[in-house]
């Protein structure tokens, strides 16, 4: 579907953006939708998948922006970052936070228990922590070039209907 393909390319090229910022190399990207919003670094140095939850938690909602605010040096208003803006750059921070090897290879390293963490706990895992503060530091750092992708998102979500986003769930269902 048109309308959904253009809202991932919105995200693939700007992470593909963050990611030649931030190594000052190319580094290809692939954004899928996914059922929640996930990030895969690959073996393979050239690739990485980030998974695009369409949908956010309500408690997620109403808790990430004061974990932010509690957490760390915020020098925007957070009523002006979409929460999807704050997931997307969370997994990004994944991908630049991890460790790599000499070859560029990510270090993947998860905190044990993670499974069975609450959310608060979830999200004071040194991993999560790390992701959550560079996506802080990216937003306070690069606020104008937030706005510009989150307005461009949210003008491509904005064209997403009701039944569009029925039809692409029931596709969703039939394919999982």
């Amino acid at each position: 579907m048109e309308k959904f393909d253009n809202i991932l390319s919105i995200y693939e090229e700007w992470g593909k953006y963050i990611l030649e910022e931030f190594f000052e190399s190319e580094q290809e990207i692939e954004v899928v939708w996914g059922s929640d919003f996930n990030v895969y670094p690959s073996d393979d140095i050239d690739m990485s998948l980030v998974e695009i939850g369409m949908l956010i938690t309500e408690e997620s909602e109403k808790s990430l922006p004061q974990f932010f605010l509690d957490n760390f040096d915020v020098r925007y208003d957070m009523q002006d970052i979409e929460i999807f803006t704050i997931c997307f750059l969370h997994e990004m921070g994944h991908l630049c936070t991890m460790d790599r090897l000499e070859d560029g290879r990510y270090v993947v390293e998860l905190t044990p228990g993670r499974d069975d963490a609450t959310v608060d706990e979830y999200r004071m895992l040194p991993e999560e922590f790390r992701a959550d503060k560079w996506a802080n530091e990216y937003i306070n750092d690069n606020l104008s070039l937030v706005s510009f992708y989150q307005d461009w998102l949210n003008e491509a979500y904005s064209q997403v209907t009701k039944e569009d986003l029925e039809l692409w769930t029931s596709l969703v269902h039939l394919t999982n």
